[in-house]
């Protein structure tokens, strides 16, 4: 790792060089690809893009394959762009035919590269020295002025075939998306060696240029807005950049539609997979809740059938051979014994079948002089196993009230119906208990909490807090879903291993 580290500090400069000399070259041998072919007509300019394009590849491919001055680097030539842009003019203007025009810049271009080599191999190149200064910087300073004019308008965002001198004096063609673009880049590169200089400020101006187009970046929004809020999130998103889209554009056409339906799609898409994924997960939490479920309860059935059933078997056995007033002691064993057969047998059920009941009707049966039931004025309907489930789970909770809370203190329960789930909040005006005295319960084996409150909750894919202070009394909230899917029944061989 330190090897990697100190190579990475050797090395870290060529990497930042190479990447901002291939993000400025590339648009700089495109730009006088355009250029050179603008000559030829507007149906060119795409060629002359992809010209540039594989110049540009060309040129990283051969310059370091065959080596040069250290002290030189290798980029597009502006001033052999200008010539052949003077080049094609002449030609177009003596009408010659464009594509002789083509063959005739690509001929120009082999014969530039083989006088090239030759004066290079003769030394022709120590004469440089011999011409003056003002003469090389005037060439180099009157191409860079062609540059600059040819890209002006493009910089305003002017219609095609405007002169750079009319676009400057015409700011009613300005296009404002233009100049936003380039004047975010301009900015950022002219502003980022103040701020860093381990990132080359070319880089970070392309890359805020580049933030600036409404392209990729659009549907990014769509694409946000579709995983957060579902299929309906992502038709929002959709809605709201389709919206500004229009706004943006002033005169939609063919291509306007054609990206408002594919982000609506897009949205539409991602939204519902994303809803599909959520569900899917849901489904699978309760899968390995209802997993852990089957499985405790084997377990408790083999503790209590190898225990309490075993005694409970003797007790009864014993009871009807002693007779006399042990033989209701003797069907009381028999009773509980059929009941924990019946519990231990059975497996749990995750799923919500039977008929439902109001869960205000049954929780309004537990109203007594200490205990206050307030429940919503219409029908709060859930599957009737569910509701038995709630009502014992409020039953445990007032029974600690009346076990904990002190001889004078009174309870109130309170129904919610929040539309798909109810939450019932048990509270009473008791002695209340310290933070610690739940875990210390738990700990010391008390079932009261853990087993017949929160252990039903968590059953019913729910949850219960509570919150106390000495003094204060104590508020126990029970919130659980209406219903919960049924899931496929396990098998028996699965559950043995």
């Amino acid at each position: 790792m330190r090897e990697f580290s100190g190579t990475w500090m050797r090395h870290s400069g060529d990497f930042w060089g190479g990447g901002a000399a291939m993000l400025v070259a590339l648009p700089a041998a495109v730009a006088y690809g355009v250029t050179a072919y603008a000559a030829l007509g507007p149906q060119y300019t795409a060629f002359g893009a992809l010209a540039g394009l594989f110049g540009a590849i060309a040129l990283g491919l051969l310059a370091p394959t065959f080596g040069g001055t250290d002290r030189l680097i290798s980029a597009p030539c502006a001033p052999a762009a200008a010539v052949l842009a003077a080049f094609a003019f002449e030609f177009v203007h003596q009408g010659v035919a464009p594509p002789v025009v083509v063959l005739l810049m690509t001929v120009l271009g082999i014969l530039s590269g083989a006088i090239q080599l030759l004066i290079g191999f003769l030394g022709v190149g120590r004469l440089i020295k011999y011409i003056p200064y003002p003469v090389v910087s005037g060439y180099l300073s009157g191409v860079g002025l062609v540059i600059i004019g040819s890209q002006l308008p493009k910089l305003m965002g002017v219609p095609d075939g405007v002169a750079w001198f009319s676009a400057l004096l015409s700011p009613a063609l300005w296009d404002w998306r233009a100049l936003a673009v380039g004047g975010a880049t301009a900015g950022v590169m002219l502003l980022a060696p103040r701020l860093t200089r381990a990132v080359p400020g070319t880089v970070l101006g392309l890359l805020a240029g580049a933030l600036t187009l409404p392209g990729i970046w659009s549907a990014s929004g769509v694409v946000a807005a579709a995983i957060k809020g579902g299929a309906r999130g992502g038709l929002i998103g959709a809605a709201v950049i389709s919206v500004a889209d229009l706004i943006s554009v002033l005169r939609p056409n063919f291509g306007t539609t054609h990206n408002i339906v594919l982000l609506i799609l897009l949205g539409w898409l991602i939204g519902l997979s994303t809803t599909l994924a959520r569900e899917s997960q849901r489904l699978l939490e309760l899968s390995v809740r209802a997993e852990e479920s089957y499985a405790e309860r084997e377990r408790l059935a083999r503790i209590v059938h190898d225990g309490v059933l075993q005694n409970l078997t003797f007790i009864h056995r014993r009871a009807h051979e002693i007779g006399g007033p042990a033989t209701e002691l003797a069907s009381l064993a028999a009773e509980q014994q059929r009941s924990l057969r019946a519990l231990v047998s059975g497996r749990p059920s995750v799923s919500d079948g039977g008929t439902e009941t109001d869960l205000a009707a049954v929780l309004r049966t537990l109203e007594s002089d200490g205990v206050t039931v307030s429940t919503p004025a219409d029908e709060v309907a859930i599957p009737k196993h569910r509701a038995g489930e709630l009502r014992a789970a409020v039953v445990a909770a007032l029974d600690n009230v009346r076990a904990h809370a002190g001889p004078a203190a009174h309870a109130w329960v309170l129904l919610e119906d929040l539309g798909s789930e109810v939450v019932v909040t048990v509270r009473d005006n008791g002695a209340g208990m310290p933070p610690a005295r739940l875990d210390e319960a738990v700990a010391a084996g008390r079932l009261g909490i853990s087993s017949s409150i929160r252990g039903r909750l968590h059953d019913l894919g729910g949850e219960a807090t509570w919150s106390s202070a000495p003094g204060r009394g104590c508020t126990v909230v029970l919130s659980a879903p209406k219903a919960l899917e049924p899931l496929a029944p396990r098998r028996r061989s699965a559950a043995r291993e």
